[in-house]
């Protein structure tokens, strides 16, 4: 068993905002994000791929599809997606949508998944 480590514990605050705005200059066109597993999900696997550099106009369903495919999860297995504290985003809102009203400080979108609706 693998120990959570978050991706905001791995580097400190100074490497993660200069890692977000080197991606945004290069891709002005594109959002960073992180994307983490609940510390307390049991139900779902360890996501591969963590960091993804994605279109400012692709709807947030999308995304959360690209999410479920690199999880390799069936159509049938419940996925929860929060941003910010705790939020849900909507489907049909576009991820420069959610980029804007979530983006940490660092400049990356935190987005983390569980398989299990618990909020905390």
């Amino acid at each position: 068993m693998t120990t959570f480590v978050s991706y905001k514990n791995k580097k400190t605050i100074e490497e993660r905002t200069e890692e977000a705005r080197k991606m945004k200059d290069r891709y002005p066109n594109s959002i960073p994000i992180i994307v983490e597993k609940g510390k307390r999900d049991k139900t779902l696997p360890d996501i591969e791929k963590s960091k993804f550099l994605v279109p400012h106009d692709l709807q947030y369903g999308k995304f959360l599809y690209i999410i479920r495919k690199r999880l390799k999860i069936n159509d049938t297995t419940a996925i929860f997606t929060f941003v910010g504290n705790n939020v849900l985003p909507m489907s049909t809102e576009n991820v420069s949508n959610v980029y804007r009203n979530h983006k940490d400080e660092d400049g990356f979108l935190y987005v983390t998944y569980c398989g299990e609706n618990t909020f905390g």
